[in-house]
């Protein structure tokens, strides 16, 4: 963990308030969600959707949900590696996806759908506020052009311990059948996702964080920009 202590020479005469800040990192959304619970954190940056039921039962908790764009949830494909070398796979892969039954399946409705690009559709620097609609007929029809009318198999890797990657994965599977498209889920321990995973498979659940629309924009394009 990390100590930021209060800086006696502050601008503000009487801020900050606390004497320190201890930023701790817990990767199980489980235990994060119970270090809140029992107070042995003041507050956390993130919570499981799946467990927000139980916290807004809690009246020692205060639920404050922040505009889109906080944090996305991506289904990452590497454009150098088969068959996602293939535009036509690509552009399949994205019309397979329901964005809205994501948001209301997995993240509880806490989320709004995405873009392809990590500017969320609600920001005023937004080229569209329209999200891409799901087309299984037009996904078959490219997969069968790009030479894949009898199905294709994917391997999607994705860890557990962060906030809505494995239930973006379980969402796509159904999805992905309506297209002839098989994906096996490869699950892979949280503490070694960014290390021995990220940028060494070819299909993967990841995610961009909040960034000026001219230092996000780029990341996607990067070959090695690491996790965002």
């Amino acid at each position: 963990f990390n100590t930021l202590t209060r800086n006696p020479n502050y601008w503000a005469p009487g801020l900050p308030k606390a004497e320190c800040i201890k930023v701790i990192s817990v990767l199980d959304p489980i235990a994060r969600a119970a270090a809140l619970i029992t107070k042995e954190v003041d507050m956390t940056t993130s919570i499981d959707p799946q467990l927000l039921p139980v916290l807004r039962k809690n009246k020692d908790i205060t639920l404050l949900v922040s505009p889109g764009g906080g944090s996305s949830r991506n289904l990452t494909m590497q454009i150098d590696a088969p068959p996602f070398d293939d535009i036509r796979v690509r552009q399949a892969i994205k019309l397979i996806v329901d964005r809205q039954a994501i948001v209301d399946g997995p993240f509880m409705g806490a989320g709004e759908v995405g873009n392809d690009n990590p500017i969320p559709l609600s920001s005023a620097v937004a080229y569209t506020n329209v999200a891409p609609k799901q087309d299984i007929a037009e996904a078959k029809r490219l997969l069968a052009e790009a030479g894949y009318a009898d199905g294709l198999e994917l391997e999607l890797y994705v860890h557990a311990t962060g906030t809505g990657y494995m239930g973006v994965a379980q969402a796509f599977v159904p999805m992905a059948a309506q297209a002839g498209i098989t994906v096996k889920i490869k699950q892979v321990p949280g503490s070694a996702f960014w290390s021995e995973t990220w940028l060494k498979v070819p299909f993967s659940v990841t995610a961009w964080s909040a960034r000026p629309p001219g230092t996000a924009l780029p990341q996607p394009s990067m070959r090695n920009a690491g996790p965002i």
